[in-house]
This record gives C-alpha cells, structure tokens and sequence, in this order.
C-alpha cells in the first residue's frame, strides 16, 4: 500500500505546482538555496522580479516529513513611472504523515503571514501584475493572512491501474491588502477534490507512465468589513501526463487545461452571480527531454506552451510559446547545481487590446543534502 500512496502523492504534487522532477514521500535532508530572475515586456511595460527562494525539507521519520519555503523579493514595473514591491515573502510550511498501516496520506500546512501585504497604491500596482497567471511568476504575491490547510488521500489497485482520491481544506485568514484601511479582507475557504489514475503502458512501441487526474474547488465567499464582495466561480482542472524513454533520452509531456464558473460580486445585499463569465479556460502543455551527458551532468530542453482563451468580456487572453534548457550538475556526493533558462514570446490580453509581448525566466540553484 505504501507504494500506491507514494505514487498518488507523486501526481498529486507534480501536477498541482507543475515541476517536472517530481518529489519523493521519502527523502534525505535537504537545504536549497537559489536565485530566479523573470522579466516580461508588453509594449513599452516592462515587470522584472528577482527572488531568492529558500527551501527546506526534514524527513521526521519514515511516516513524517516537514517543509517550509520562504522568498526574499525584489520586483519592479516600468510603466512609464517607476514602481517598486520589495520584502520577504509568506513563510510556507507543512508536511504528510503515512496512517492507519500506510493506507492514508494525511496533509497539513500553514502560510505564516509573516510577508507584506498591506500595500500602497504604487507597490498594489506591481502586486496586480505579477499575479497574473500567464506569467506564472515564482513568487507572484509577498503576503496574504494566515492560512491552514488539511488533506486527506488514500489509493487502491484495479487491474494495472492505481487509483488515487482525495479531499483538502483550505481555511484562508484575513488581511489588510491596502495601506491604511482598518477593515480585513478575508478571503473564502476552499475545498478541492481529486480524483487519479497512474498506470504503465505500451504506446507507440515504448513503455510508459501515464498518470491523469481531477480537481474540483469550490470557494465560499470572500469578506472585507464582514460584507459579502466576491465569490469565485467553482474550478475544474484537468491534467496529464506521460514519461518514457527514447534510447538515452529521459522525455515527457504534460498537458492541463483550468476551467472556472460564474463568479458573484457585489456589497452587502447586492451579491448576485455575473451575467457574462469573466474567467477565461486556461490550456498548457509542456514537453522535456534530459540528457546524461556524463556522471555527473544531466541536460534538459524544454518547450512550453499557453493558450489561454478570452473572458465572455473578451478579456484575459494570451498565447504564449517558451523554449529553454539547462540542466544538473553534482557537484559532490551531497551538492548538485540545477540551472534552468526560458524564453518566451507572443502576446497577451489585459483589456481590450491584444498586445505583443516577451519574457525570459532564469533560475539557478543549489541543493544540499544534509
């Protein structure tokens, strides 16, 4: 049974943050420390964010891991004035516990408010932009409330398949997102459930893993001043993905596609669902290939692709195209270096106007194991 819990956390993981390598349920000790540097230009705008991640990962015991991650930021807009949003990120810690004879992986996890967010008007204008999902920002907001989430998932075997289902809940605290207001907004409570599937397979000749799930979240209202202002429209995101080899060649592909309902808005009484859906489908896909070109260096070329749709108020559209490479290198026994650079250009729908734009994303990091 363990075995079917690590693979359902494996998709699971994978799929929800989009990493290509995915992690283990059981691993060494391990430190990381890198530097990512994204910038994105649209017309005469330019948005450039420089982060310093920081991750740490504690294996308890055989049942019980910990993790926390945390980010220095500093980000800037160019839109012909100067704007800047810099400081520490939230702190984000958590883990998984393996129960009840390893037949249930139980998750837990805490966002400590301990970044910024009560922004003024110039910083809420970089805010705004790095949280767009196109550019898929590494750090795309300092600070929010406190936040606790709980999970619960559980595996089982039918035939050559292993299937995968789950629960979460996601209870998000309140903040002050403008500088100066006394009132909180507190964001809504989510509850997101999976549904999974991970076989392998032969398919055009070649053995391979093909792993797929579901998600659906719901999202109950978001408060400010304990008035009623907005609701999100319910989400379905539908994802997968396959890996295999190619002589010496590790590739995969992953493909995701992000759907979401009505949203309510309004103030007090006046809370009522929008007449035109003002969330856009959202389509990715994403291929890889690692090469070993020695012992101690893997390369890796990447092409990633976005197609995200108009709003019903022909709003929120972009299409993208990326093609990057880098790879690992060990170091020594307990040291490797990973190396990542992307390129990205096409154009993107803020409002009314479809503009050209480009962007380079550039991380390189190290990773020690304890």
């Amino acid at each position: 049974m363990k075995t079917k819990i690590l693979v359902l956390l494996v998709f699971k993981t994978m799929f929800s943050y989009g990493q290509v390598q995915p992690p283990r349920l059981q691993t060494d000790m391990i430190g990381g420390v890198g530097v990512s540097y994204e910038t994105w230009k649209a017309k005469n705008d330019k948005v450039t964010e420089l982060a310093v991640p920081l991750t740490f990962l504690y294996p308890f015991s055989p049942k019980l891991s910990l993790y926390a991650i945390t980010s220095p930021v500093i980000s800037t807009l160019n839109a012909g004035e100067n704007y800047g949003l810099n400081g520490l990120s939230d702190v984000k810690w958590g883990g998984h516990y393996l129960a009840f004879g390893d037949r249930m992986l139980f998750t837990f996890g805490m966002n400590l408010p301990t970044g910024k967010h009560a922004l003024e008007t110039q910083e809420y204008s970089v805010a705004s932009i790095l949280a767009l999902p196109a550019f898929n920002f590494r750090v795309p907001s300092l600070g929010q409330g406190l936040d606790v989430q709980l999970g619960v998932s559980s595996a089982q075997e039918f035939g050559d398949w292993i299937v995968g289902y789950g629960a979460t809940y996601l209870m998000k605290g309140g903040f002050k997102p403008f500088k100066g207001f006394d009132e909180d907004y507190n964001p809504g409570d989510e509850i997101t459930l999976t549904a999974g599937a991970d076989r392998k397979t032969v398919l055009i000749g070649k053995e391979m893993q093909i792993r797929g799930d579901v998600l659906y979240t719901m999202y109950s209202n978001d408060t400010w001043g304990g008035a009623n202002v907005f609701k999100s429209g319910n989400r379905i995101l539908v994802q997968f993905m396959s890996t295999f080899k190619h002589k010496s060649l590790d590739l995969g592909v992953f493909v995701r596609e992000r759907m979401k309902g009505k949203n309510k808005t309004g103030s007090g009484k006046v809370f009522e669902t929008e007449r035109r859906n003002s969330n856009a489908n959202q389509f990715e896909i994403q291929g890889w290939g690692y090469y070993p070109y020695s012992r101690t260096i893997r390369l890796k070329g990447v092409v990633d692709v976005k197609l995200y749709s108009d709003s019903d108020y022909s709003t929120g559209g972009a299409t993208l195209f990326g093609l990057g490479g880098g790879g690992q290198l060990k170091v020594s026994p307990k040291l490797a270096f990973h190396g990542d650079l992307r390129i990205y250009f096409g154009s993107i729908k803020s409002g009314a106007e479809k503009v050209g734009t480009t962007g380079v994303k550039l991380f390189g990091g190290f990773e020690y194991t304890l």
